[in-house]
């Protein structure tokens, strides 16, 4: 193995992807669990029967254990990412530039949520710059793998890279351009044009995500064979 470090660390970081991925799913179980326990509610109280009152704690419940298990996931998937890219930073650059990406976010976040009650042009030009950041994540760790592809005399997998790189590069500028429209025009106007933006990039994104995923696959791969 030419590349030791790297390939524990990509392996880690779809490790990380994949926790996410179920953490999303966990998300959305969570939302229709929460809607059921609400309307249960709504029917135990209108007529009282103990059947609606049993649904509204079954969901209920599993509102609670499924919202959990989101947050857990979403934790152990932050911490593997953090540590798959600086282990593997300790073999390609690349790496270390989608670290200081991913504390860039971080520090991000916290000054968008301090600002939220505050100021809220502050807090939106914050959470554009974390998109912006979060993306660059993704792109420096692609561009790392890249890198390593062409060591290992793999081609494809940079051509794979390359291609991935176009589509999230394309969702970074449609993800900031629908913020910064809201942001500097405002209005309803602003907010439809926003939609419409967010909307596409959206589609984007799904397909940006399920590429990232089969590329992080073929550079582990690559890695434990490299």
């Amino acid at each position: 193995m030419k590349f030791p470090n790297a390939a524990n660390g990509v392996k880690k970081i779809f490790t990380a992807e994949i926790l996410s991925l179920i953490s999303s799913v966990c998300v959305f179980v969570t939302i229709v669990l929460m809607l059921a326990a609400l309307a249960s509610t709504a029917g135990a109280v209108s007529d009282g029967s103990d059947g609606a009152a049993v649904g509204a704690l079954a969901s209920g419940a599993g509102t609670v254990v499924f919202g959990i298990a989101t947050v857990v996931l979403a934790i152990i998937a932050f911490i593997l990412n953090i540590v798959g890219i600086t282990k593997a930073s300790k073999d390609e650059e690349s790496f270390k530039m989608a670290l200081y990406a991913l504390i860039g976010g971080i520090i991000l976040s916290v000054i968008g949520s301090a600002f939220t009650n505050v100021n809220g042009y502050v807090s939106s030009i914050m959470q554009a710059l974390q998109v912006v950041a979060d993306l660059l994540v993704l792109l420096y760790v692609i561009q790392g793998v890249r890198y390593l592809a062409l060591k290992l005399n793999r081609p494809d997998i940079d051509q794979k890279g390359q291609n991935l790189f176009k589509i999230i590069f394309c969702v970074l500028v449609l993800q900031f351009i629908a913020r910064m429209v809201v942001v500097i025009f405002g209005g309803q106007a602003a907010s439809v044009t926003a939609a419409v933006i967010a909307l596409i990039a959206v589609v984007l994104s799904f397909v940006q995500y399920i590429l990232y995923l089969a590329f992080l696959a073929k550079a582990k791969k690559m890695l434990a064979e490299g």
